[in-house]
């Protein structure tokens, strides 16, 4: 994913990044908040401690799956938006 613009993140009523997938598919443009995301290209401290929490958590737990997994902590609503689904609000 590719951060291409400033976009209005619905789900959480903020500020957000409108992404683009280069492979295209269904969904090529989708709205993410930042802390949905990692800043990989730089050293974020607090993106750092995240990423360092979910390997601990994830991949112990499926390290041999040779798959992609869903854990279901995010989903695409129908506004083209990555929710964290403790986020999602009824009807939005």
């Amino acid at each position: 994913m590719t951060v291409v613009a400033p976009s209005w993140h619905t789900p959480t009523n903020e500020d957000g990044w409108r992404l683009r997938d280069p492979n295209g598919g269904q969904q090529t443009f989708v709205t993410a908040h930042p802390r949905y995301l990692v800043h990989l290209s730089r050293r974020c401290p607090d993106c750092l401690i995240y990423l360092r929490a979910l390997e601990d958590y994830l991949i112990p737990k499926f390290a041999d799956a040779g798959t992609v997994i869903d854990c279901g902590w995010y989903d695409t609503i129908a506004h083209h938006q990555i929710v964290h689904i403790a986020d999602a609000r009824g009807g939005r």
